[in-house]
């Protein structure tokens, strides 16, 4: 079990690069007073020498400056169930045929566990309400529960929802299993989305924790 509390380092480059895949979303942020934040994909990189990113469309133009120092972070939820963090200085900028950032390869990446206790696998049967915040265009979606601990949950959709995101945004799951007794409906908010082998799926936070499925783990082991 680890703690979110504890930041260790990668002994070498190989093993945080063994990790990550072109494709991977980082959140890059710069280190000045309005602590400016975008998110990129990585498109490349050169072991010592520079990454290589394609930022998303809505990055302020005050982001594209040579020399600025960024902290860059991403999620190896998979994987390793850490945050990996680093600082880096922009290089370059390339603006034709779409708008790339080079920055420089870091000297130290930082390692940090997401959770405090570990998340079980089950495969829940489950609802999911996206749009919260505008109720006219709220959709429920089926899917299930996986990687589930009382604070948090990750929501696999059914393969026919095709979307390749889900925005940053509060959700309402709803969640029916005869252990659960009536069904539940839980409040939370949508903390990170990808695409693999499976689909869709997004990582969700609880509003408040939820012994009754931690009480249905228990049970499923």
């Amino acid at each position: 079990m680890q703690s979110p509390d504890i930041s260790v380092e990668f002994d070498t480059e190989q093993q945080w690069l063994s990790h990550v895949k072109v494709g991977q979303r980082f959140d890059i942020q710069l280190l000045d007073h309005l602590k400016t934040r975008c998110t990129a994909e990585l498109i490349g990189y050169k072991t010592g020498r520079y990454l290589f990113f394609k930022p998303d469309d809505s990055v302020p133009e005050r982001f594209f400056q040579n020399g600025l120092i960024l902290v860059c972070r991403f999620l190896l939820e998979e994987t390793i169930g850490e945050c990996l963090a680093f600082k880096s200085e922009l290089l370059q900028l390339i603006r034709l045929p779409d708008r790339l950032i080079a920055i420089s390869f870091p000297d130290a990446v930082q390692r940090r566990g997401l959770r405090l206790e570990k998340r079980s696998s089950l495969f829940l049967p489950a609802t999911v309400r996206l749009n919260m915040e505008v109720l006219q265009n709220a959709r429920s979606f089926n899917g299930h529960l996986v990687d589930v601990s009382n604070s948090g949950c990750r929501f696999l959709f059914e393969a026919e929802y095709k979307a390749n995101k889900v925005q940053l945004a509060p959700v309402l799951l709803r969640v029916e299993n005869p252990k659960l007794g009536d069904p539940i409906a839980i409040s939370g908010e949508v903390r990170n989305s990808r695409v693999d082998e499976r689909g869709l799926s997004i990582g969700i936070q609880f509003n408040e924790a939820q012994y009754r499925l931690e009480q249905l783990i228990q049970q499923a082991f």
